[in-house]
């Protein structure tokens, strides 16, 4: 071993150089990888190899190929291919693409751990022999070609040392992409150079030939004519972009914009850029405008203050519809309002200065939140790197010229083609991608049959100012269009979502068992004991059982013992026996064992229990349960709720509710004895009720100034004829808050008197501790990281986490131990305020694992029991209160969103009572729980008891309060609806959609578990200020509620978006709204305001101030997400987070550490080492460091966000897709259940469908694609159907069409309408030939006018009819949809029936 030395000079932070040793420790003992190879045999002592290895006699090749970074960058479709197989990757080729191209080294380090491939990593970088010279970095391309050109050397050398002629390689290459590049280098290698079109040539096979396809050939590919359907003359040519170096520094200069482009959805020639730099979004309208950018791309932008604002364009502009409009001619008002404020606000100059500009953004969006500053892109700064999936168009003229092609290969052969002759002719079609936001793309392929009706994915390589579309090479041939699997692989990749299969080094880190075992063991011993005691009880006879009912009385009282009830039951004396002679737990959750041995039987030493329980607590004995949708199989979270008392009355609670039979159970005044709270001491509770009594002598005092004040303004304004009637208004407002004031503080001297100390509320979150079985940086944590969250596609789950994990180990099943995190809170019951929380690691056994459906209907059974019951006991106690007339008559005046007030403050001052089962007047005899099943539709194990049954109510009512408290804070009720879709588990073809029902088992979920976030997020905050992963909701920009309040003026509907709270209450007021004829109308403008939000983002705490941690949607200073880890990646994080807290609790010194290093973090972030907190966890199974800074968690949460956001869009567009299916499912149902007649004709169709199908398709008949393939090929369908008539409700008015909402099934379409003839109030018309004019189908509705302020549009919906019909925002109309299916898939046509 030898030790390579250099010196290298930084730049430090703060501007200094700094001079750097690097060392290296050079090996002569580097593998080469060759399975077979006698000196490098031994490979167990390589821990970092990667299997497979190199074979020197591999089947598929018998060459040694040495790959660089030309090759991996470009050619990555095709070292993918299963065809190619030995390739050496060295380690500084890895490197130069990990730094260059992320998603490419990704791709590749798939390649190097799957098992079918033989591909292999040289450390060239650590061998004596191939060593880069660690200061040779002046030109890094050269670096990386020399190194290659060594690696190659070296294995030549090598082989040539160790092996026979009869047994080595027969070849030993490098595969370039480029081989004009070594001829320059002009550096020694003995191994010859190969293109990666030779290499494909030497390889390919009748087999695998679209191997070929897979290369990237861009100086073949521009000359080639394309064969498309419509012309691609264009006289325009788009404007050559600026230089990457250019751009930055006129964006430092604030001379240009930068930002991303997001295209718009309606007009595929506009689009904004959002920029940090500049508040307002810049439209960018028109192709030259747009130059080639994508959506997606980081583009620089200069504005054009030479054309002033503008707004959105008002047409509509699919990509399908081949408009080629340029510019959209703007209505004359426009351009005179903008022209006019430009000359206000500044002078017209030349050029653009977005430095001046962002005063005037701000002035003008005041003004006019509408307009938009116009922009022009100079440059792409940074393309977005996805690959595009969709449909290749194939005219049948290039199907049939490949198949003379085919049969005369000597013809097809071109002279002026740089490529072999023996390399087949290529072909040019269009794509058609899936996006319609992404325009069409020019693809090349050698065999277009191949792609006949299949879903395909590119890459697209370049787009040429000279050249009208952009051109792409096929990545991957994905399958069928229409097949299931394949539509969803498609939305994957679209949405990049990473769904590959999890590899052997990570499922390696998946533990067999989640280390419970011990406790299984203590539970199967106490079982035994209770049989044991059951035998001897049998045994014994009855007077053993005598003798043992002495022995009892002696024991619990002597000198009673003679006057003990004699009806005491046999049975309950053996328990009082054994429960004496046991020792007792301190802990309310400890089992009970006995000291003494029975018959063998020895119980678990008091001492053992902390060694089972690791520290955690035992919860078995709570009545938790899981509420889920139906065939959930990831449960991640369990909530309960129990009274705990210091009485012990009513006996054991551990006994009481595992007893099979339904049985009546106080759980009022008696469950168990608790030490995880403890009750208040009596100093306690006389310092609460003074400072209730000062608050309550403080309300009266303020009520009397409020009179003073009154009776003062009264004697000034007493000559006036009346007082002001808004002062009257407040005034009695005044009085009827001082009147419940009044009435809350009686309830709650009341209530004290009862003595309420003696009893709290114990409510319980418990959520799934995969942090357990996932350990800090390992292998599949950090594939977790990557994934980000599971991603839920119809019928399909795509996990974060392998399903050994989400559905087994970590899975809160019921009936099972499992490990959880759980958060307990103490609750009073006389007013229901929270008054402690505790964290910590616990043991839980669900009862049961219900659906919402199945919660919702014991609760319901047990209110319609208990309601009555409860009823009669107020009644007879006299706590119903009578209303009196004044007070019916100030309801009466008090407004919708008054009423709601009052009653969630109502709601929030009554005390909790639970299910009155203790009551007399309750009869266990007549109730039994209703027959409900659980989340996998099997019926529940046991009986529902009365302690899980109050526990789901006390967990209703109590989500009744948090969610009053959020309502009063000013928490906004959103709409979002959602189909669910029930899929056929074999077909996979969806059975049937109906939208959500979301009931109030939903509400009482989620209360509970924000209840979570917030309390765990105030938690790690408090200790990690610097680092804490928290969850953020920005609130909306002004101008996305401006066009939203102005269009609500129009139907006289006030919109105040001001804040959280009033704009909840403006929502509330419009339900009551009599100028809206629409019953949808109140979902319909909470749907917009749903829209109109800002997306909730995670972040780091060190980043942002406390101010900025508000979450806008929940009203609420501080969120996180704590409740999901099995899905979502952040919420593990969050749990390492929490249990480092522990630690820190219980270890003082742990927490000096934290707090001084979290200074330290928070005022200097200049050294990683010195913000990464190291915390041993304080439970004894746990002994995992926390190693996470300021720096780590905000790369972390700017990919979660990415991934969270493309999780929900592809959970959203599947839905979408799924549905169009349905809707065609429905209507080739209708379409068969048709007449006879109809029938016969379908017939026909069909025997004719079938001769052509005997006579094998043309590319079966070419052998292109197997007969299999062809059964599923989509064809395009003569079937017309009727469709379906639906109601719908008008979102948006174009010019040439509306954008409608389909309630029934939860989505959107737009109806094309015909504007050639369209007439502006002051402007000219336009002729029928206009280039903006989009096609439209011959029966389409005729545009009379149309006004963009009003929001509506005036139509003749027949041109020969003179009936006029006018169509505006919010109104409900009538809508035909069809759905076709097509070689494009399944597509909607909607129109006005």
């Amino acid at each position: 071993m030898s030790v390579q030395r250099a010196y290298v000079y930084k730049r430090s932070r703060s501007g200094g150089i700094v001079r750097c040793c690097k060392e290296k420790y050079l090996h002569e003992d580097i593998p080469c990888g060759i399975a077979d190879c006698p000196s490098c045999k031994d490979f167990s002592q390589f821990s970092y190899l990667r299997a497979p290895l190199l074979s020197s006699r591999n089947e598929k090749s018998n060459m040694i190929a040495i790959i660089d970074h030309t090759v991996v960058i470009n050619q990555m479709a095709f070292l993918e291919s299963d065809s190619i197989c030995n390739i050496v990757i060295p380690q500084t080729v890895m490197e130069y693409v990990r730094r260059h191209n992320v998603y490419a080294y990704r791709r590749l380090k798939i390649c190097l751990d799957s098992q079918k491939k033989c591909f292999f990593q040289f450390f060239n970088e650590f061998s004596t022999a191939t060593s880069v010279r660690v200061a040779d970095t002046t030109n890094q391309v050269n670096l990386t070609l020399k190194a290659v050109c060594d690696v190659a050397n070296w294995y030549l050398s090598h082989i040539q040392d160790y092996f026979s002629e009869d047994d080595s390689p027969k070849r030993v290459l490098i595969l370039t992409n480029d081989i004009s590049q070594y001829e320059k280098l002009n550096y020694p290698c003995s191994a010859p150079l190969i293109s990666c079109v030779d290499y494909a040539l030497c390889n390919v096979k009748e087999a695998n030939k679209e191997l070929l396809d897979l290369l990237y050939l861009p100086q073949l590919d521009e000359k080639l004519a394309p064969s498309i359907p419509f012309s691609l003359d264009d006289p325009h040519e788009y404007p050559e972009h600026m230089p990457l170096e250019e751009m930055r520094v006129a964006v430092q200069q604030k001379k240009l914009v930068q930002g991303v482009l997001r295209m718009s959805k309606t007009n595929i020639y506009e689009g904004l850029v959002v920029s940090r730099q500049i508040p307002i979004p810049i439209i960018v309208h028109g192709k030259l405008a747009l130059n080639r950018a994508i959506d997606g791309d980081i583009v620089a932008v200069r504005l054009e203050d030479d054309k002033g604002w503008v707004r959105q364009t008002q047409r509509i502009a699919l990509r399908d519809d081949h408009v080629l409009d340029e510019e959209e001619e703007e209505d004359e008002d426009d351009e005179n309002n903008d022209r006019n404020s430009n000359e206000d606000g500044r002078k017209s100059k030349k050029g653009s200065n977005a430095e001046n500009d962002e005063g005037e953004l701000k002035g003008r969006k005041k003004v006019k939140g509408q307009l938009h500053p116009r922009g022009v892109i100079v440059g792409i700064m940074e393309r977005d790197l996805k690959y595009f999936c969709g449909t290749l168009i194939i005219p049948k003229e290039v199907l049939e010229a490949e198949k003379k092609a085919k049969s005369s290969p000597s013809d097809s052969a071109s002279s002026s083609t740089p490529l072999p002759s023996s390399f087949p002719p290529r072909y040019r079609l269009l794509l058609r991608p899936v996006n319609q936001t992404i325009p069409y793309i020019l693809v090349s392929t050698s065999f277009p049959s191949l792609y006949h009706c299949q879903r395909v994915r590119v890459c697209i390589d370049s787009w040429s100012p000279h050249a009208m579309l952009p051109s792409a090479h096929v990545e991957k041939r994905m399958g069928c269009v229409g097949e299931m699997a394949v539509e969803q692989e498609v939305l994957l990749s679209e949405y990049d979502v990473p769904h590959d299969p999890f590899t052997a080094e990570q499922l390696a880190c998946v533990p067999n068992g989640d280390g419970l075992d011990a406790m299984r063991e203590r539970i199967s011993q106490e079982n035994a004991r209770k049989m044991k005691r059951m035998e001897l009880r049998v045994q014994q006879g009855s007077d053993s059982r005598k003798k043992t009912s002495a022995i009892v009385r002696r024991g619990g009282d002597e000198s009673s013992s003679e006057e003990s009830d004699s009806s005491e039951n046999d049975d309950d004396l053996m328990d009082r026996f054994f429960e004496q002679t046991s020792s007792s737990s301190a802990s309310s959750s400890a089992i009970s064992s006995s000291d003494q041995s029975e018959e063998g039987i020895s119980a678990l030493p008091m001492e053992e229990e902390d060694e089972v329980l690791g520290g955690r607590w035992d919860l078995r004995d709570r009545p938790i349960c899981s509420i889920d949708p139906p065939g959930c199989r990831d449960i991640d979270d369990t909530i309960h709720a129990v009274i705990i008392s210091k009485s012990r009355k009513g006996g054991r609670f551990s006994t009481a509710y595992k007893q099979k039979d339904f049985v009546s159970l106080e759980t009022s005044d008696v469950i168990s004895q608790s030490t995880l709270f403890p009750f208040d001491t009596k100093e306690q509770l006389i310092a609460a009720r003074k400072a209730k009594r000062e608050e309550k002598e403080k309300r009266k005092q303020e009520k009397l100034e409020r009179k003073q004040r009154k009776m003062a303004k009264m004697d000034i304004e007493k000559d006036s004829d009346k007082v002001n009637e808004k002062d009257d208004k407040e005034d009695k407002d005044e009085e009827e808050e001082d009147d419940d004031d009044d009435e809350s503080e009686e309830e709650a001297t009341a209530e004290e008197e009862i003595g309420d100390e003696e009893e709290y509320l114990e409510l319980g979150v418990h959520i799934a501790d995969v942090s357990r079985f996932v350990q800090q940086k390992s292998a599949l944590d950090v594939e977790a990281s990557i994934r980000g969250t599971t991603t839920y596609l119809v019928g399909r789950r795509f996990d974060m986490l392998p399903k050994k994990l989400t559905e087994e180990l970590c899975s809160l099943r019921s009936n099972e131990l499992h490990c959880s995190f759980s958060v307990l809170w103490k609750v009073a019951l006389y007013d229901g305020e929270i008054k402690g929380v505790k964290f910590n690691k616990s043991v839980i056994d669900s009862h049961a694992s219900l659906t919402y459906v199945a919660a919702q209907t014991l609760i319901d059974a047990t209110d319609k029991v208990m309601q009555p019951i409860r009823e009669k006991t107020h009644k007879s106690e006299g706590k119903i209160k009578k209303s009196t007339k004044a007070s019916e008559e100030a309801s009466a005046e008090m407004t919708e969103a008054q009423k709601k007030e009052k009653e969630y403050k109502a709601l929030l001052r009554s005390p909790i009572e639970p299910p009155p089962f203790n009551s007399p007047l309750f009869d266990s005899s007549k109730f039994s729980p209703p027959k409900v099943i659980d989340v996998l539709e099997r019926p529940l194990k046991e009986t529902p008891s009365a302690l899980l049954l109050s526990s789901l109510v006390l967990c209703r009512d109590f989500a009744r309060r948090l969610k009053a408290g959020r309502m009063l804070k000013g928490a906004v009720v959103l709409h979002s609806p959602q189909l669910r879709l029930e899929v056929d588990a074999e077909t996979h073809e969806p059975l049937s959609a109906e939208e959500d029902d979301h009931s109030e088992t939903h509400s009482t979920i989620e209360e509970f578990m924000l209840l979570a976030n917030i309390w765990v997020a105030k938690r790690i905050y408090a200790y990690f200020p610097s680092f804490a992963l928290l969850r953020k909701h920005p609130p909306p920009p002004t101008m996305s509620f401006d066009w939203l309040s102005r269009v609500c003026r129009g139907v006289g509907v006030i919109l105040d978006a001001s804040s959280n709270k009033k704009l909840n209450q403006s929502l509330d007021k419009a339900q009551f709204s009599t100028t809206v004829k629409s019953t949808f109308f109140p979902l319909h403008l909470r749907l917009f305001a749903t829209r109109a939000m800002s997306l909730a983002l995670y972040f780091c705490s060190g980043e942002s101030e406390y101010s900025e941690f508000y979450h806008y949607g929940l009203a609420s200073d501080i969120y996180t997400h704590f409740t999901s880890p099995i899905r979502r990646y952040a919420d593990l994080v969050v749990h390492r987070m929490l249990a480092a807290t522990l630690s820190s609790e219980n270890d003082p010194s742990a927490l000096a550490s934290l707090s001084s290093s979290s200074t330290s973090s928070s005022s200097s972030s200049s050294s990683s080492s010195s913000s990464t907190l190291l915390f041993s966890s304080a439970l004894n199974e746990e002994k995992e460091d926390l190693l996470y800074d300021e720096r780590g968690v905000t790369q972390l949460t700017a990919s979660l966000n990415r991934r969270y956001k493309n999780g929900k869009d592809a959970g959203r567009e599947s839905i979408r897709a799924n549905t169009l299916r349905f809707i065609w499912l429905q209507q080739r149902k209708a379409a068969e259940q048709g007449t006879d007649t109809q029938k016969q004709e379908k017939s026909k169709k069909e025997k004719k469908q079938e001769e052509k199908t005997t006579d094998k398709p043309m590319m079966a008949a070419i052998g292109e694609i197997d007969e299999t393939e062809g059964d599923d090929v989509i064809e395009e369908e003569d079937e017309k159907f009727e469709g379906e008539v639906l109601e719908s409700y008008v979102n948006k008015v174009y010019r040439n069409g509306i954008v409608v909402y389909l309630p029934r099934y939860a989505t959107e379409g737009v109806v094309l309408m015909d504007d050639s003839n369209f007439k502006r109030e002051k402007g000219k018309a336009q002729s029928a030939s206009s280039s903006h004019s989009v096609p439209t189908s011959p029966n389409a509705p005729k545009v009379v006018s149309f006004d963009n302020e009003k929001q509506c549009i005036v139509i003749r919906q027949k041109p020969e009819a003179p009936q006029q019909r006018t169509i505006a925002i919010f109104d409900k109309v009538m809508v035909r949809i069809v759905v076709h299916k097509r070689q494009f898939g399944f597509e909607a046509d909607l129109s006005l029936p």
